[in-house]
């Protein structure tokens, strides 16, 4: 969603992305710590002074969200503004400010019907937080008899699991029994069948009846174990029954949990629900009551800047009447006597003018001879930031220091470093210009990190390809935070500068030794070194770049002598001396 402005709370104190001005039903996510199902939120355009304005968030799953006043957002500022967000936490006896949130806000172009937030009765808001916190205590109390009705089933579920490893068991045995009476039965039966055999012959009619009664026996033997087995069988089955009883409790108790859990997603949701309307019933009153106040407002003005225009514009006829015709009478007089003095001084500039033109030409002269025979031109510089605009692309001569040190070209901007803390010192006013390799940008800021730790916001639009703004304070140091696409990338440089630069990195660890600084070398034309630590270097200038800056500071400074001069003569023969 679009609205969303997300922030996490890591300390007491953050800041989230920029937000437009006159933008509205913006939400405010917070993570982080584990706040209260209804936390007082308090709003103010202003850090150390003025009043709040409060709204009250809502917890879900530990995630606060909070509506931010549109009416802070329809502030009428002229430059970049904050809007600073506080928690604040209360019970029956006291009040705490917790955590505070700044909110960077970009201004813009006001639009014909901003929406604007009216400020919220103080009662209404206090009922408000009552009965929400109320809703979320109801809400506990049902995600405890969940959470009890679940425990109670889970010893339902314990019980029915040991009736049902015992009805198992018993199966088993009566099984096993079974099978071992039948094998007993079979093997005395065959055993007497066989002695039968053997003896028919030798027996009489009594011992034929004699094993004919052991057959019976036999067979009323193997009959009770086949009754022992079924009563076995019952006994299985009653085990089996007594499981499903435990089944069935186990469902029980599952369909009161998910009762209990329906009774919590109710109570949270009329919850939210009593909340929405109370925020759309009071956003709609106070509506109506501005846009009718503005409208009654407007009228009145309107009135009277009308009668006010009618008699100005009525008495400036009448003053550009007298004013014109007597300004005709004083250019004409004042034209006659100007243009001889004028005459007077033309002719003095003649012989300035020749002197400058020798002076240009011997300064050309010096600059080509300079330049063939110049040796090498040693230069030192020392800082956390320092800047080279005419180095050579030779090795350094001396690089001291402890610590990190990182060399660059003019761009400074590692794209792949994002949002990771990057040492750079700058004053306030230095002009920063970022530009991208010709592709159009996706939006995005560079946070520089003020030197008391405020954010210093240096941004670029969705859509240009350059630029250039000057920093509203001491700095030391940077994040990127720009938005990236495939193909996208950026050139960020102190100065004007309109030409794309690729991305150059040495990482040199001091101090290092004579073979080390070798491979270390300056970028043409220009380098930066940066350093969390004081670091001083000497390198080789470029001969030609600083001859012509030292030419162009001298001839910046001769022209200004000249020119004092010319106005000097000037001053002299209008006054007739």
């Amino acid at each position: 969603m679009n609205n969303i402005v997300s922030v996490k709370l890591d300390s007491r104190y953050a800041s989230t992305l920029g937000v437009w001005q006159y933008d509205y039903g913006q939400v405010l996510r917070i993570t982080g710590p584990e706040l209260p199902p209804a936390v007082e939120v308090q709003f103010s355009l202003t850090e150390k002074s003025g009043e709040t304005l409060s709204r009250v968030g809502t917890t879900v799953d530990g995630v606060t969200e909070v509506k931010i006043p549109d009416e802070l957002l329809t502030h009428s500022a002229t430059s970049n503004y904050r809007i600073y967000a506080y928690i604040y936490l209360t019970d029956e006896t006291s009040g705490n400010t917790k955590y505070e949130i700044t909110i960077p806000v970009r201004v813009r172009s006001k639009p014909t019907s901003p929406a604007e937030d009216p400020e919220t009765d103080p009662d209404l808001f206090r009922e408000t937080v009552l009965a929400v916190n109320a809703s979320a205590e109801r809400a506990k109390m049902a995600e405890q008899n969940a959470k009890a009705s679940a425990t109670e089933a889970g010893k339902y579920a314990a019980s029915a699991s040991e009736s049902a490893v015992t009805a198992e068991k018993t199966k088993e045995d009566a099984l096993r029994k079974v099978g071992e009476k039948k094998q007993e039965a079979i093997e005395a039966i065959q055993n007497q069948e066989e002695t039968s055999v053997g003896k028919i012959t030798t027996r009489t009619d009594g011992e034929i009846q004699r094993i004919q009664n052991q057959a019976t026996d036999s067979k009323a033997g193997l009959e009770q174990t086949i009754t022992n087995a079924d009563a076995s069988k019952k006994e299985l089955e009653h085990s089996i029954e007594t499981a499903g009883t435990s089944k069935t409790a186990l469902d029980k108790s599952v369909e009161l949990a998910g009762t209990a859990k329906t009774e919590l997603d109710t109570s949270i949701r009329e919850a939210g629900t009593a909340k929405t309307a109370l925020d759309e019933s009071t956003e709609t009153a106070g509506t109506v009551q501005e846009t009718l106040s503005a409208t009654v407002n407007q009228a009145g003005a309107l009135d009277t800047s009308l009668g006010e225009e009618i008699e100005t514009g009525t008495q400036l006829k009448k003053d550009l009447v007298t004013s014109g015709e007597k300004a005709v009478q004083d250019i004409q007089a004042a034209g006659s006597e100007q243009l001889g003095k004028m005459q007077a001084v033309a002719e003095a500039f003649t012989d300035d003018r020749e002197q400058i033109a020798t002076n240009k030409k011997d300064i050309g002269s010096l600059k080509e001879d300079i330049g063939n025979k110049a040796p090498a031109i040693i230069k030192k510089a020392s800082g956390k930031t320092i800047i080279i605009n005419d180095s050579s692309n030779l090795p350094i001569k001396i690089l001291s220091g402890t610590g990190k040190i990182i060399i660059t070209g003019k761009n400074i901007l590692n794209i792949k470093k994002r949002n990771e803390f990057i040492p750079f010192e700058a004053k306030a006013g230095t002009l920063f210009t970022l530009i991208t390799n010709g592709e159009l940008s996706e939006g995005g800021n560079v946070l520089f990190i003020g030197e008391n730790d405020e954010n210093v916001w240096f941004a670029i639009d969705k859509g240009k390809t350059r630029v250039s703004a000057k920093i509203g304070g001491n700095v030391k140091g940077y994040k990127n935070l720009l938005s990236t696409k495939e193909g996208l990338k950026y050139c960020f440089s102190v100065g004007e500068n309109d030409e794309y630069e690729e991305y150059v990195e040495q990482v040199i660890t001091t101090p290092v030794d004579s073979e080390q600084l070798k491979a270390i070398h300056t970028n043409y034309p220009t380098t930066v070194l940066t350093s969390e630590n004081e670091i001083s270097v000497e390198y080789v200038a470029d001969t030609e770049a600083y001859i012509g800056k030292r030419i162009k500071e001298e001839n910046q400074s001769l022209q200004k002598q000249i020119l004092e001069i010319q106005s000097a003569l000037i001053s002299q023969k209008i006054s007739g001396v």
